[in-house]
């Protein structure tokens, strides 16, 4: 099977994307960081995200916005077969809340929110 293989990782500017925009022209999808790894013939990716509790959370739940608007422009699901995992990263279980509840308020439900 083999072991964990590390295959890429790029932090940003080289991990941001940009795509057509929903309505016209372009946009693009910044995230700290995007990283690919493998087990045996398995790959998966994931973006990155690091909050710090130092954006507003209009600020975040746009960003959420710009990567529903990515996975529906299928680019990276034709380059790379798949889309990649997204990892919220927040420093605590009142950021946390915070986060779900504002993208919850203003997003489709597409996902799954781990915490403790």
């Amino acid at each position: 099977m083999g072991g964990l293989k590390l295959l890429e990782f790029a932090s940003e500017p080289l991990s941001w994307r940009r795509f057509a925009a929903p309505y016209g022209g372009s946009a693009w999808l910044k995230p700290d960081a995007f990283m690919r790894m493998a087990v045996g013939d398995y790959e998966r990716g994931a973006f990155l995200e690091l909050d710090r509790d130092t954006e507003s959370l209009p600020t975040l739940t746009r960003q959420l916005t710009a990567y529903r608007h990515y996975w529906e422009s299928g680019r990276e699901q034709t380059r790379r077969g798949y889309f990649p995992r997204f990892v919220l990263a927040v420093p605590d279980e009142v950021r946390k809340a915070a986060v779900v509840g504002s993208a919850a308020g203003s997003q489709p439900r597409r996902g799954r929110c781990f915490g403790s």
